[in-house]
């Protein structure tokens, strides 16, 4: 993580200042956010529209930026967001980020992230991808609009099923009111 993290400088990713061993343990000394986790707005209901789209946008450009980098960051999801006091959008915890300059700490075929935000590729054991990213992006925006994750309905025995499937509900009958091309770009994730 401390690899990924030093690889990527952004206004909308918690950077990192330094990482090193003492007496065998590993630590990381992070940017502190003066703010709170997403999924804990959540706990509230769903954001407004407009906050949501912001943060809806500030996160594209964070996982843009880790991309560009060649950095596929795995676990996108609510509580892998921050939102600070003052208004900043900070993506955080690349524990289980994968590039081409870090080293695999999965085996293949291996589940590593967080399954209600897992893209259906990613279900079915194949690679995450940058596409696997922005089918994370879909989900969190989904949820903030919402207040529910994306397969709310589906009981935990068969959410791996229904993620393969792409059976959600779609977000005009989850929520009302919701633009037709804010409904696409959440649909399109």
């Amino acid at each position: 993580e401390g690899t990924a993290m030093a690889r990527l400088h952004h206004q909308g990713i918690v950077g990192i200042y330094d990482y090193f061993e003492h007496r065998g343990q590993l630590y990381m000394v992070l940017e502190y956010v003066d703010g709170v986790a997403v999924a804990e707005l959540l706990d509230h209901g769903p954001l407004p529209q407009d906050v949501a789209c912001i943060v809806g946008l500030k996160l594209a450009e964070a996982v843009q930026h880790a991309h560009f980098h060649r950095i596929i960051h795995r676990d996108i999801k609510t509580s892998n967001v921050m939102v600070s006091r003052d208004g900043q959008v900070k993506l955080m915890d690349f524990g289980i980020a994968r590039g081409e300059l870090l080293e695999k700490v999965t085996q293949a075929g291996m589940l590593v992230g967080t399954p209600a935000y897992f893209a259906p590729e990613v279900i079915e054991g194949g690679e995450a991808s940058e596409l696997s990213d922005v089918y994370g992006m879909g989900a969190v925006l989904y949820h903030c609009l919402t207040g529910r994750k994306l397969f709310y309905q589906v009981e935990d025995g068969s959410l791996y099923t229904a993620v393969k499937a792409g059976r959600f509900v779609p977000l005009d009958k989850a929520v009302r009111g919701v633009p037709r091309g804010l409904r696409a770009i959440v649909h399109t994730c």
